[in-house]
Order: C-alpha cells, then sequence, then structure tokens
C-alpha cells in the first residue's frame, strides 16, 4: 500500500507525458536536443541526464514489486518533450504493468520551449537531430577583385592595367584579338598591326580567380606601307592598250578614303583644281574606296600626281610617277611646219598619220623659263601649205597602234629621210632640230614628199602657192624723177616712204605684241 500512492503519481505524470507528446507531434515543434543519447547498456533510470530539472528521487528505485521493471519499460518513451533525457533501457516487463511507467526523470523540464518526436520501442534508432538554425549558415563571401584599363586604345597610346582586390602576386596577359601578345607586364603599346584589334589583359593571381578587361578598337592614323616623297616618288609602269591595276596599301582603323590630287601639295588653288582625270591618263581611274588604281590607256607618256589617303582626321600622300610606255612601231608618222614660224605665238602644223590622213594644227606657244609650251587644235583633213620660195620643216617619228611614237632612246626623234619628186626642191639637215630635215620649194606646184625611217616609209603632198610679184615701171628725165603713177618726186617719196615703213613696222609690233598676251 504504501508504494500505491508513487505508483498513482507516475502513472499521473507518465500520463501527461504522453500528452504532451502527442500535442508536440500534431504541432510539428522540434526540441532543441531534447533528449540526451540512450545508454543501451543500463536500464535503471540512474542513467538518465536532465537538462534543467531536479531529477525526481523516486527514479533511483529500482521497483522491487514491478515498479523497476515499469521504469525500464518508461526508457522507450525516448521522444518526450523538454530538455530531459529519456530513459535508454529495454522495455520493463515488471507485474505492475509494463509500458505504464515513466518516471519523474522523463518530465520534461520547459514543454513549451519545443515538441519531441514520436517515441520507438527500436533502441538502435539514433537520437533526433534539430534542424539547421538559418543564422549558423556562413553566407558565401563576394569577390572584390575587379580589373580596368586606362589609356586611350590608339597606335602609340600605352595602355595600363589596373587591378584590384587580389591578395596575391597577380600575373598579367594581353591578347590582340585572337593574337596572344608578347607584353607581361601591366602595361602594352599598339602598334599598327593592332590597328582594328580589340586589346584584352588578363590578371591572374594563385589565390583569386581571373579576371579581364578589354578595349575598343584600336584607332590608328592612316599610313602608306610604301614610303615616298616628291624627290623619290613611287614609280609605276604600265603599257599602251595593256590593262593596268596598283592598289595603295595602307594601313589605319578606321579605314580611310582615297583621291587623286596635283602633283605639288603646295599648289595653288588654281594650279591643283580638277578632278582625277585632270591627273590620270586618259582610261585610268582610281577607286575612292579601295584605293586601286585601275584601267586601260591608249597614251603613252609620264604622269605626276598625289594619291591622298584621309580618314577625316589625318591625311598622308603617296607620290607617284605612271609611265604608260608605247607598243610596238607600226609605221612612220610626219609632222611638217612653216620654218618660220615654228615656236612663234600662232602657227600652223600638220601631221601625217603612218596611213597617210592628214590632221592640221592650229597652235599657241607660249615662253616657259627656259622652254616653250605649245597648246594646238586639231581637225582631220586639209593639205600642208607653203608659199613659194619658202621651207618646210619635215620629221617624222615611229609610231605604234595607237599613234604613240616609239622613240630609240631618251625620246630622242627618229632620224628621218625626206626626199621629193621635184628635183629642184633643196632638202638639208635643219641645224637647230635633230633628226629632222629642211624642204625649200623654189617652184610654185603641187610637190610630194616620200619619207622613211627604219623599214617603214609614208608619202603626203605640198602646196606650194606663186608669190606675187610687183612691177615697177620708171620714166626717165633729165630734171626730176618720179615713181610711176604716183605724181610724187623722189625727194617727197622718201619721207612719205620712210613713214609708212615705220607706220607698218609699229602696227606690226603692236599686233605681236597682242598676240603673245594671248
Amino acid at each position: 500500500m504504501p508504494n500505491r500512492t508513487p505508483n498513482r503519481r507516475r502513472a499521473c505524470t507518465a500520463g501527461t507525458l504522453v500528452a504532451v507528446i502527442t500535442l508536440g507531434g500534431l504541432l510539428g515543434v522540434a526540441g532543441p536536443a531534447a533528449a540526451v543519447a540512450a545508454d543501451t547498456t543500463s536500464g535503471t533510470d540512474a542513467d538518465v541526464a536532465v537538462v534543467g530539472q531536479q531529477a525526481d528521487p523516486a527514479a533511483a528505485d529500482t521497483g522491487s514489486s514491478g515498479g523497476a521493471a515499469a521504469d525500464a519499460g518508461a526508457a522507450s518513451d525516448t521522444g518526450a518533450a523538454g530538455s530531459g533525457a529519456a530513459d535508454s533501457g529495454a522495455a520493463g516487463t515488471g507485474a505492475a504493468g509494463s509500458g505504464a511507467a515513466g518516471s519523474d526523470a522523463a518530465t520534461p523540464a520547459d514543454a513549451g520551449t519545443a515538441a519531441g518526436t514520436p517515441a520507438t520501442s527500436d533502441p538502435t534508432t539514433p537520437a533526433a537531430s534539430s534542424s539547421p538554425d538559418p543564422s549558423d549558415t556562413a553566407s558565401p563571401t563576394a569577390d572584390a577583385t575587379a580589373v580596368t584599363i586606362d589609356g586611350a586604345p590608339t597606335v602609340g597610346a600605352t595602355l595600363t592595367a589596373r587591378a584590384t582586390g587580389f591578395t596575391g602576386p597577380v600575373t598579367y596577359s594581353w591578347r590582340a584579338g585572337d593574337t596572344t601578345l608578347a607584353a607581361d607586364g601591366d602595361s602594352y603599346t599598339p602598334t599598327r598591326a593592332d590597328a582594328g584589334q580589340v586589346i584584352t589583359v588578363t590578371v591572374d593571381s594563385l589565390t583569386d580567380d581571373p579576371r579581364s578587361a578589354s578595349t575598343t578598337r584600336v584607332t590608328a592614323p592612316p599610313a602608306f606601307d610604301d614610303q615616298s616623297t616628291p624627290d623619290d616618288p613611287v614609280t609605276l609602269t604600265t603599257g599602251a592598250g595593256e590593262r593596268f591595276r596598283h592598289a595603295f596599301a595602307t594601313t589605319g582603323f578606321p579605314a580611310p578614303t582615297y583621291s587623286v590630287q596635283y602633283w605639288d601639295a603646295d599648289a595653288s588653288p588654281e594650279e591643283s583644281e580638277g578632278d582625277d582625270s585632270s591627273f590620270l591618263p586618259y582610261g585610268i581611274t582610281l577607286d575612292h574606296t579601295t584605293g586601286v588604281l585601275s584601267g586601260t590607256s591608249d597614251y603613252a607618256g609620264t604622269y605626276a600626281f598625289r594619291i591622298v589617303a584621309t580618314d577625316g582626321t589625318t591625311s598622308v600622300s603617296q607620290y607617284v610617277h605612271l609611265t604608260t610606255t608605247p607598243g610596238a612601231p607600226l609605221g612612220i608618222e610626219v609632222t611638217a611646219e612653216d620654218r618660220s614660224t615654228v615656236l612663234t605665238a600662232h602657227s600652223t602644223s600638220w601631221v601625217i598619220e603612218r596611213d597617210g590622213t592628214v590632221w592640221t594644227f592650229q597652235n599657241e606657244t607660249t615662253r616657259d623659263g627656259d622652254g616653250y609650251i605649245t597648246f594646238g587644235s586639231g581637225f582631220e583633213g586639209g593639205q600642208p601649205t607653203i608659199d613659194q620660195g619658202g621651207t618646210l620643216l619635215v620629221g617624222g617619228d615611229l609610231v605604234d597602234r595607237f599613234g604613240n611614237a616609239v622613240h630609240a632612246d631618251d625620246w630622242i626623234p627618229t632620224p628621218v629621210t625626206v626626199t621629193s619628186d621635184h628635183a629642184s626642191d633643196v632638202i638639208a639637215p635643219d641645224e637647230e632640230w635633230t633628226g629632222r630635215a629642211d624642204v625649200t620649194f623654189p617652184q610654185a606646184s603641187t610637190h610630194r614628199l616620200p619619207v622613211s625611217a627604219q623599214d617603214f616609209a609614208t608619202a603626203f603632198t605640198v602646196a606650194v602657192r606663186p608669190t606675187a610679184v610687183t612691177t615697177v615701171r620708171t620714166v626717165p628725165t633729165t630734171t626730176r624723177t618720179e615713181l610711176a603713177y604716183t605724181g610724187s618726186d623722189a625727194l617727197g617719196l622718201l619721207p612719205w616712204a620712210a613713214g609708212l615703213l615705220l607706220g607698218g613696222a609699229a602696227i606690226t609690233a603692236v599686233r605681236g605684241g597682242v598676240r603673245r598676251r594671248r
């Protein structure tokens, strides 16, 4: 009987514990380290540690009347709420009733702080673990490393890498596009080979992840690959009637545009005005986008000009001499002009092509320092004409199929041989013009002159106009001398004639001056 009261108390306590466990299971609240690990080697209540609550003295009672067995059985209720430890002993089989036990030690220390998990009779089940506290989880540290590039991405300007946040020694590697550069320091200076490329630097260390930074495309002012000066130009050669092509190579970004300009960069606007055709051989053109000079020209000669490349800010010049050489000679072309009018302000000349076609030219000649400049406009047709007693200067050149003169050496005219169908004509080498002949015509008529050089020959006709002869008849007298039909005596004639002569000379001089000023 003395043990009934404790047994009833224990039963009430066990009932209360079950209710708390059931409520905790429904609420799903986990306890903070609810139970101390069960001791499977002992079945007594003395092995249970209670955190935060004084142990009931009865927990040490081994229960001779079967209460001990009940206490041992209570150890299966390992899911009790609170901070107290659950008994880990084997389930009791005492006479007082199995499973009805559960000592005061199983009472939760603080039922309101957590809820236990349901109890199990399997002693091998591990103790319930608590859910991790979010405040205990280490958050990742933000990577503070960074790389920037200082400097303008321009050829010749230095780029410098700035690395921040790295904790150890760093290394640098540079790229231009996909090409790895030799630079391994914190700076790099772009070259012309880098024009148009994106420069990238990568910074790395043993303790940090690599970081990279890039520039925009590298800019570069235009520059010609071949250097030239007015005294040392780029020389190009093509043949008359041949296809010609030359690309003026440049570097620079953005890509430049091209134009043809007058040879002298310091020339006046009047001298340098004109489009491409003013400076290039006829048939040759320039592509203003690619800088390619191409085409076919039938005109032999040497042309001097400049190719100008510009990006809108910077302009550079390429000085060029383009020579179009004549083709193989196919005949002889003859020139003829009144010897007395050569290199005068106004003159008439004739060109007889290798097939006999005659062209007549009206020429204007001006003095230019030590030389002369002659401009002529011509038409097809006409005939060489000269006054009786006059002299015709005759010359010739071997020509190709386009009529270009073919000179043997240094543009020296080809010596020609001239003959006439009139034996009275006087033919002699000209003393001033090398390779040319003077033909004087004493008789007025049509003369045929064959002209030959090397293996080629041609012929043309000359109309020799008769010179008008003025006849003056005088009547002798003993007292006065008279000019026929004039009524003037000799003394009166001299002042008049002298005045007329001087007046005529003055008029001639004035007219000559006007012609030279044109």
